[in-house]
């Protein structure tokens, strides 16, 4: 890409270019409060947290007439991808873009290989309005982390010309997927009768669950923690319970997630360079430091008085003693009280305390 292919792509060259943090209008109002499309985070077979990761099978897009596949150096190896784009276009009519997204049913899961390659199927895309511009046709993935979350970073490609498939292709295509379906079909049934019948109903229950999109479920919320003088903003996502630390110019950083062990809320930080800063002020780790040095100055402030003081006395034991009758006796005696000074002098006859 040489220019912004996307609404919230970032300008640069390049077959994949990331994505801003930005989430845009259209989104926010389709109640989407992450790049990540909601419709596809709340999906069971999607989400790291409801099924084993080493449970997860590829899975494409039903094609309907026109089909892409693209192989991409994605950079990431060994790893699984989530990926969405445009639904097909259906008539000459450029829609907005959440009605060409709709529920997000041209998306798929991959998985890259050892070099970093993956194979991206979809049906073609349609380019769509939004803020005012016509987008061209485009593909977002994201990637998994640590196989614990999906990666905010979204990451953007072309997607390319789109082809007719023939009659042979459709079929051949509808016989694979028959043919996929019927062991999928096959598998459930032998896990529904090892786990009984109780446990299918629980897991149709909660497919269902999963395709109502909860909104509920999808809302955020900000969380304000004080610190000794010092607030702390972070915005947590209930969807994937990610963790964003805001600063004063409300600049966003992903710190890691929002826990909740043994009914106590903790943040479990990443690993990243700047979560280690945020983590050290938030911790109080620079405050304590500040606050010896800060003691360490007193003290040697103290010090400092104290060496004043005895040369003070000095000097008056050498004036007391030494005077010759034309000496100012209340000045000193001022001098001396004021001081705070607890021992005595014998001077002209006089005790002085």
């Amino acid at each position: 890409m040489t220019k912004k292919e996307c609404l919230t792509c970032e300008e640069g060259e390049g077959e994949i270019v990331s994505t801003e943090k930005e989430i845009p209008e259209w989104m926010i109002k389709s109640n989407n409060p992450s790049l990540i499309p909601k419709q596809l985070l709340c999906k069971k077979n999607y989400d790291p947290e409801k099924t084993k990761v080493s449970e997860w099978k590829p899975k494409s897009p039903k094609i309907t007439t026109k089909k892409i596949e693209k192989k991409i150096d994605t950079k990431i190896t060994d790893n699984w991808i989530l990926y969405w784009a445009s639904n097909e276009k259906e008539d000459d009519k450029i829609k907005g873009a959440a009605d060409a997204y709709g529920d997000y049913e041209n998306s798929g899961l991959l998985k890259t290989d050892m070099n970093g390659f993956g194979n991206f199927i979809f049906n073609c895309p349609q380019g769509y309005k939004a803020e005012g511009e016509v987008w061209e046709p485009h593909i977002h993935f994201t990637i998994l982390k640590d196989e614990k979350y999906w990666d905010p970073i979204v990451r953007t490609f072309e997607s390319g010309e789109c082809e007719e498939e023939s009659d042979e292709e459709e079929k051949s295509d509808e016989d694979e997927k028959d043919e996929e379906s019927g062991e999928e079909e096959e598998e459930e049934k032998d896990e529904d009768e090892e786990s009984g019948e109780d446990e299918k109903d629980e897991e149709s229950d909660e497919e269902e669950e999963d395709e109502k999109y909860d909104i509920e479920e999808m809302k955020e919320e900000m969380i304000f923690i004080k610190k000794d003088k010092e607030i702390f903003k972070f915005r947590h996502e209930f969807s994937t319970n990610q963790l964003f630390y805001v600063d004063d110019d409300e600049k966003e950083t992903f710190i890691g997630f929002w826990k909740n062990k043994s009914g106590e809320s903790k943040i479990d930080w990443n690993d990243k360079k700047e979560t280690k800063k945020i983590k050290e002020k938030y911790e109080g780790e620079k405050e304590e430091k500040e606050e010896e040095e800060k003691e360490e100055d007193e003290e040697e402030d103290e010090e400092e008085d104290k060496k004043k003081k005895k040369s003070k006395v000095k000097e008056l034991k050498k004036i007391l003693r030494g005077g010759d009758g034309s000496f100012d006796f209340s000045d000193h005696l001022t001098l001396m009280t004021g001081g705070g000074i607890s021992k005595k002098f014998r001077g002209y006859g006089f005790t002085f305390f």
